[in-house]
């Protein structure tokens, strides 16, 4: 109940800001006295006077006032459109930019599925806080005004739509209550459906080629009849609160004018009061009403503020409000005191205890069976994972005090199957920065004969990737672009996890001689088996079931030697 509370008080204020909101309704409710006050000197003084000038002056001004209200209706559903376009944008902004600062082990633990339900909360609130509920907040002032100049001339007639008004507010009370059940049924169905729907397109090729398309699509229906039953739940009592405010808007009407007709035939009242009384109950009612309907909604509108709330608490890998945000340059190197890394409820570590010193500008290898670990410790140096015991320092400074999103700007980071992301060769080259960064793309291309292979295709640096498109290109393309990618700019730490197993010999080659250019200005570290490879690292890390077995130096002037020995044969 708190969290309604707390929604309904946000909404508030989001009203008393929108000035121009508030002075558009204020024009709009003055004019909208005009009709029954018009109405009211027709009745009981122009008819009965023949007072034909007066009422042609009357019309006249009742005709501005029309065009004048056509028009400020206009004007503030302009103002209105424009701040939901502006607060979705405002918000879809800071929702992804905190998706892309969240730490990416609690990113990982939350579905992908429910990232995206999270994130289409924003639709619902904008169209709430720009609405119904915006409109609803700056007009009900103006309730007041009216009931007080029905008491002024109708007197006891003002009772009759406060008396309805609280009959529509019991009913609503206790359809709300129901509707939040349904809506959070519906909403925990749809997580459901939308995990397994996000699961079953990113394996796709398995599906197809086990067969299973049958056996998924009887899951699937599974999944879709108890949410079939949600909605209709949550669209039947959705209709009953719309219903509700139409029912009980005309009610007030017509208990006013069943009433006020009681006085007019026993002379207590003339006509033309009881009809300004019935149109100004009308028009009292209608903010009433649609407050009475932003509760309702409120109720259906409450959890995608607590789902858009969920995301907006994701923990931050950096966080703004500490002192120390500093991204080093990598001069002196990186140390690792007894780190422990764990994953999941596993009693295992995935790394235990480990401890490596690194120099700067060295290039080192890891090497040791799969799943022992080499690929979290790329990542612990990357800053995507954070150790659970121990400490990691880049130049002497502990990660908890290095801002790893500026950080991250200086590392090149390249695993063995890398996403290509939506859009052109040249857009995943130049990783989005365009024309500015073509210069090193082109020549990152050219080291590892990435531009030979790009003159082939039809298209070019123009050529479509990511998604769908990205499947026609065979694997050591990608690899190839990813690894371009990487170097790009000259990264003070790369890190390359079997990055290159699917190149020929030949390009394998050219990636040695780049790697070679780079010693002593980057710190490389690589996960492979490849002697090649290998033979030109610095260190070679041995690891076995997350923990380094061995670490050995390799005399590089002696690996040179042979390597020039075994050419020369």
């Amino acid at each position: 109940m708190a969290k309604q509370h707390s929604f309904l008080r946000s909404l508030f204020w989001v009203t008393l800001r929108r000035f121009d909101v508030l002075l558009t309704s204020v024009a709009l409710n003055i004019l909208t006295l005009a009709l029954p006050l018009v109405i009211l000197q027709v009745y009981d003084r122009i008819i009965p006077g023949a007072a034909t000038d007066t009422f042609a002056f009357l019309v006249l001004g009742l005709v501005i006032v029309v065009v004048l209200e056509a028009v400020l209706r206009t004007v503030r559903g302009y103002i209105i459109a424009w701040a939901a376009a502006r607060f979705e944008h405002a918000t879809l902004r800071r929702a992804v930019d905190r998706l892309l600062s969240t730490e990416i082990e609690a990113f990982e633990n939350v579905p992908a599925g429910t990232h995206l339900d999270r994130l289409s909360a924003i639709e619902p609130l904008r169209d709430f806080h720009s609405g119904n509920g915006l409109l609803a907040i700056s007009e009900l002032p103006f309730v007041f005004i009216f009931l007080g100049l029905i008491a002024v001339i109708g007197g006891p007639l003002v009772f009759a739509p406060i008396a309805v008004v609280l009959l529509a507010g019991i009913a609503a009370f206790f359809v709300g209550i129901s509707l939040d059940r349904a809506v959070r049924r519906r909403a925990a169905l749809d997580d459901q459906r939308y995990n397994f729907i996000f699961q079953v397109l990113s394996g796709i090729h398995s599906v197809k080629g086990l067969g299973l398309e049958a056996q998924i699509l009887r899951r699937y229906q599974a999944y879709l009849r108890p949410l079939s039953s949600a909605v209709a739940d949550v669209a039947r009592l959705s209709g009953v609160g719309q219903a509700i405010g139409a029912t009980f808007g005309n009610l007030a009407m017509f208990a006013v004018a069943a009433i006020g007709s009681v006085y007019v035939v026993q002379g207590a009242m003339t006509g033309g009061t009881l009809i300004a009384s019935t149109l100004l109950a009308g028009r009292a009612v209608q903010p009433l009403i649609r407050m009475i309907g932003v509760w309702v909604q409120a109720r259906n509108l409450k959890l995608s503020e607590e789902r858009l709330d969920a995301l907006m608490a994701l923990p931050q890998e950096y966080r703004p409000d500490t002192n120390e945000t500093v991204a080093p340059n990598l001069d002196t190197g990186i140390v690792l005191e007894n780190i422990t890394v764990n994953r999941g409820e596993s009693d295992v570590p995935v790394l235990g205890n480990i401890s490596l010193e690194i120099p700067a500008g060295s290039i080192v290898v890891v090497t040791g069976a799969a799943g022992s670990g080499q690929s979290t410790l790329l990542d612990l140096m990357a800053g995507l994972t954070r150790p659970d015991a121990g400490r990691l320092l880049i130049d002497g400074i502990d990660s908890d005090h290095i801002d790893m999103r500026s950080f991250r700007g200086k590392i090149g980071f390249a695993r063995e199957n890398m996403v290509l992301f939506r859009g052109t060769v040249l857009d995943n080259l130049t990783t989005f920065q365009g024309r500015s960064a073509l210069p090193m793309a082109i020549d990152g291309a050219h080291s590892l004969a990435l531009d030979e292979v790009i003159a082939r295709m039809p298209n070019g640096l123009q050529t479509k990737v990511g998604d769908t498109a990205s499947d026609s290109l065979a694997g050591s393309i990608k690899q190839l672009i990813a690894l371009v990618r990487a170097f790009a700019g000259e990264p003070r730490l790369l890190l390359l996890d079997e990055a290159n197993s699917a190149l020929d010999l030949q390009t394998d080659r050219k990636l040695l001689q780049l790697l070679e250019k780079l010693r002593g200005r980057t710190t490389i570290i690589l996960v492979t088996s490849r002697p090649s490879l290998m033979n030109i690292a610095d260190l070679e890390v041995s690891m076995d079931r997350g923990r380094i077995i061995a670490v050995r130096e390799r005399d590089q002037q002696n690996v040179t030697a042979n390597r020039a020995e075994t050419v020369t044969v």
